[in-house]
């Protein structure tokens, strides 16, 4: 646990006298066995909003990760600029989610939560699954304007190292918010994204070259996003960077062709950082892609640990004549 220094301890005092009149019962309910970080922890997050709200504000060291939502959580009496605010100012959250597929946060909760998180300075992994109102276009986020609330988080957020994207679309003015928020910070060393784009790989290719200047980056994460000729050929750039740190490359469900691989090969032949590589259900790469790659990955300075293709389109006979390329993968441990 971490130790709250003298300012914290002031705000939190400030927090407590102020809420003791409202909270007094559940204050009761708070033991030691409640705000552990076992089931019981786990059942007060689910169950009784006002306490999450209460520890929240009161910046409770046990409460390190949070996940809002419709299935999960929502703030006390709907009121979202508030509980925002308590967000901004806590010191002890690591890891914030919000889900919400079936779009029960309206925008305007949405943007009033956002201005006070842009405050936070202690989370280290934000995670947006299944937000809806990103993808539709009447009423929605598709503006950008959430990502353009999120800039002063992004950029002065020293903590800040894993973002996570998962589902529907990102398109027009909404895309084109999310890339310039992504490249104007530098401190990600984990980014996923989930996000269905069109097949020519000019989105992705925005996406990839706005992370360049995450210059730690370690895992990347991109399905789904169609990354096409252009986008591999944005990768490759990546890859190649003498200063890149990647350790953790996936790639499924892309819809990768025997060309897009010969453009990774590329990439993949000079690059000596990859441990795992993730290529799964990328099953429009036929027997000459596949040599391509497993081809780039023969360099003596290659350490590749872990070679993923779960679900691709090679039968026995062909995967047979490709095997003493993989065989001579001499770092590989793993191969499923």
């Amino acid at each position: 646990m971490e130790e709250v220094n003298e300012h914290g301890e002031e705000e939190r005092n400030a927090a407590i006298n102020h809420d003791d009149e409202e909270f007094s019962d559940e204050e009761d309910e708070l033991s030691d066995e409640d705000t552990s970080s076992g089931e019981a922890g786990r059942r007060i997050e689910r169950n009784d909003p006002d306490l999450v709200d209460l520890r929240i504000e009161r910046n409770d060291p046990d409460l390190v990760d949070l996940t809002i939502g419709p299935w999960d959580w929502l703030p006390r009496d709907d009121d979202w600029e508030r509980f925002g605010e308590s967000v901004g100012k806590n010191t002890q959250l690591r890891e914030l989610t919000i889900a919400d597929r079936d779009a029960w946060i309206v925008k305007e909760d949405f943007e009033k939560f956002f201005h006070g998180v842009a405050h936070n300075r202690s989370i280290k992994k934000l995670s947006l699954s299944d937000i809806s109102l990103l993808s539709l276009s009447d009423s929605s986020l598709s503006d950008g304007e959430l990502f353009n609330i999120m800039v002063p988080f992004f950029k002065n957020n020293l903590n800040f190292e894993c973002l996570e994207l998962y589902g529907g679309r990102l398109e027009g003015e909404c895309r084109h918010s999310f890339v310039s928020a992504l490249a104007k910070f530098d401190s990600l060393k984990e980014f996923q994204f989930c996000y269905h784009m069109n097949n020519d790989g000019d989105e992705a290719r925005e996406i990839i070259r706005a992370l360049t200047g995450h210059s730690g980056l370690k895992k990347l994460v991109l399905c789904s996003v169609r990354i096409g000729r252009n986008g591999c050929a944005a990768l490759t750039t990546l890859l190649q960077n003498p200063e890149s740190q990647l350790t953790v490359l996936e790639l499924s469900s892309n819809g990768m062709n025997d060309e897009v691989a010969a453009v990774l090969a590329t990439g993949l032949t000079v690059n000596s950082t990859l441990k795992v590589l993730d290529l799964s259900y990328n099953q429009d790469i036929t027997e000459t892609g596949w040599r391509a790659i497993f081809t780039a990955l023969q360099s003596p300075h290659y350490t590749l640990e872990q070679f993923v293709l779960i679900n691709i389109r090679l039968n026995d006979e062909k995967m047979t004549s490709l095997a003493p390329l993989l065989a001579n993968i001499r770092s590989l441990r793993s191969l499923d």
